[in-house]
């Protein structure tokens, strides 16, 4: 019976890996990690910063082990002759404290953070359309890991690179609901997304504009307690130059309500008894700028300043 598993399992790698090279795939990854120990011969101690979107600006200072795994299955890729292309994205997650070498239940964690499809190249559509769920952000700090503008993540449906004068258009529609299933009940957080990308203002200054409005339903949660409508916006604009040798990005942010977090993970659940949710706003200004040194090495420099008010 072992003789047989095992012969199973070679024709499935075989044929997983027969399909892979017909079906014309891309991989992609992420990882980061680390190891080390205090004076008192404890494990290193975990760099935290509170109130920070995504605890950003902690690279090299964490205890925990964070990778991605995702493949792009190109189903049909642009010609010369037919720019038409579809293809299904697929981005899994994995995730452990790093305590030991074999980690137990509550210390790992798995996530399906991208499945998506996406079609362009259409004669009587322009731009590509997409659905599913999806990492819908764009720039970021890269060294300190934090997407600082347009980050609306999650899971929905839109059109995107709809040419625009010398830059283009994109409009999504973004859901987040709780944990537990949606109902007239325990109503979902939407949104609307819509963005300008790579306005050409001269040779080297392109600007983009970001605008989004989300809401969500009144209704009752499991425990029974009555949830008040919300709702919120944000607007933010950002320049991209090429500045001093290198590539430069500063933006603005405004956001309000429900959108008072600058992405799509607003506050669902406003209770009657304190709606206060519903009053928070947040400013955002984001300025950095990176440059190649050499062929193996960048500098990255970065300032930001936000203020938030909960309401």
């Amino acid at each position: 019976m072992k003789t047989i598993y095992v012969l199973t399992l070679f024709v499935l790698l075989s044929t997983s890996s027969n399909l892979a090279h017909a079906l014309d795939v891309d991989y992609f990854g992420y990882l980061r990690g680390g190891t080390g120990s205090t004076s008192y011969g404890g494990k290193q101690e975990c760099f935290n910063n509170s109130g920070i979107p995504g605890n950003a600006l902690r690279l090299a200072n964490e205890c925990s082990f964070y990778s991605e795994l995702g493949f792009t299955f190109n189903h049909m890729k642009p010609a010369a002759t037919d720019p038409f292309f579809f293809k299904t994205v697929v981005r899994l997650q994995f995730s452990a404290l790093g305590n030991r070498q074999w980690e137990g239940k509550t210390n790992r964690d798995f996530n399906h953070t991208e499945a998506y499809v996406e079609a362009g190249g259409l004669n009587e559509i322009p731009g590509s359309l997409w659905v599913g769920k999806r990492m819908y952000r764009d720039a970021d700090l890269s060294i300190f890991d934090w997407y600082y503008y347009a980050d609306m993540s999650g899971v929905g449906a839109g059109i995107e690179d709809i040419p625009m004068g010398t830059g283009t258009f994109a409009v999504a529609h973004m859901i987040q609901a709780t944990d537990t299933a949606a109902s007239a009940e325990r109503p979902a957080l939407q949104a609307i997304d819509l963005r300008a990308k790579n306005i050409e203002l001269s040779e080297n200054n392109k600007i983009n504009f970001w605008g989004a409005y989300a809401w969500a339903s009144r209704g009752t949660d499991a425990g029974g307690v009555e949830i008040v409508k919300t709702s919120g916006y944000a607007f933010a604009t950002r320049l991209s130059s090429k500045l001093l040798g290198g590539n430069n990005n500063a933006s603005i942010a405004y956001g309000k309500g429900a959108m008072s977090g600058l992405n799509i993970y607003g506050n669902i659940r406003v209770p009657a008894t304190n709606d206060s949710p519903n009053r928070a706003a947040t400013v955002r200004l984001v300025n950095d700028w990176t440059r190649d040194v050499t062929d193996k090495w960048s500098l990255a420099v970065a300032v930001a300043g936000e203020k938030a008010d909960n309401g």
